[in-house]
C-alpha cells in the first residue's frame, strides 16, 4: 500500500492545475542579490579572496624585461625578477610580451615567431604581427603576442619567469639594434 500511496502522491504533484494553484515563496537573495552581501548579524560581508575588492589596499607592480635575439631562426631567452618571495604578497599576476616589427610584413613566407613559452610553457604559438620596421617610426611600435596571461602559478619558487622566443628563419631583414626578434 506504501508503494501506491507514493505513486498516487506523484502522479498529483504533477497535475498541472495542482501545480498553477500551489502557491510558492521564494527567500529575498532570489528578488535582490545585495541580500546576499550581509551575515546573519546584518553586517556587510567581507569579500573573498577571490574579488578584486579583496586586495584594495595593494598597489601595482610593474617588471620589465627585453627578448631580443640576432640571426634568423634564433631563439632568445629573458629572465623576469616578478616578485621577491620572501618580502611580497603577489595575487593577480599577468605576463604581456610585445615586439618590434623587424620583418613580419609577408602573409605567404612564414615571417612570424614560432613560439613565445613561459617557464617552458608554450604560451603562444605563431605570433605574427603583419607589420614591417623597415620605416623608423614604424620599427618604435610594439606589437602584443601575449597579452595578461595569468602567471600566478607560473612562478618559479624565486619569482622569476624564463621567458623564450623562437624566430622564424625567414625573419631576415629590419633588425631593431642588430636584433631580429626583439621585444
Amino acid at each position: 500500500s506504501d508503494t501506491v500511496t507514493a505513486v498516487h502522491d506523484f502522479a498529483r504533484d504533477l497535475d498541472p492545475l495542482t501545480v498553477l494553484n500551489t502557491p510558492t515563496t521564494k527567500d529575498a537573495a532570489w528578488f535582490d542579490t545585495s541580500v546576499k552581501t550581509y551575515d546573519s548579524f546584518g553586517r556587510q560581508r567581507a569579500p573573498s579572496e577571490f574579488a578584486d575588492q579583496f586586495y584594495y589596499d595593494w598597489g601595482e607592480k610593474y617588471a620589465n624585461t627585453t627578448l631580443t635575439c640576432g640571426p634568423p631562426g634564433c631563439t632568445a631567452n629573458a629572465s623576469l625578477q616578478v616578485v621577491d618571495i620572501n618580502a611580497e604578497q603577489f595575487h593577480s599576476c599577468r605576463l604581456s610580451v610585445a615586439v618590434h616589427p623587424t620583418d613580419f610584413d609577408d602573409d605567404h613566407s612564414q615571417e612570424y615567431i614560432e613560439w613565445i613559452a613561459v617557464n617552458g610553457n608554450i604560451a603562444r604559438w605563431k605570433c605574427d604581427p603583419k607589420a614591417s620596421g623597415c620605416q623608423p617610426v614604424a620599427a618604435q611600435q610594439l606589437h602584443p603576442c601575449v597579452t595578461d596571461l595569468p602567471v600566478d602559478d607560473a612562478l618559479a619558487a624565486d619569482g622569476k619567469l624564463d621567458v623564450t622566443g623562437k624566430l622564424s628563419p625567414m625573419v631576415d631583414e629590419c633588425p631593431v639594434d642588430g636584433n631580429l626578434l626583439s621585444g
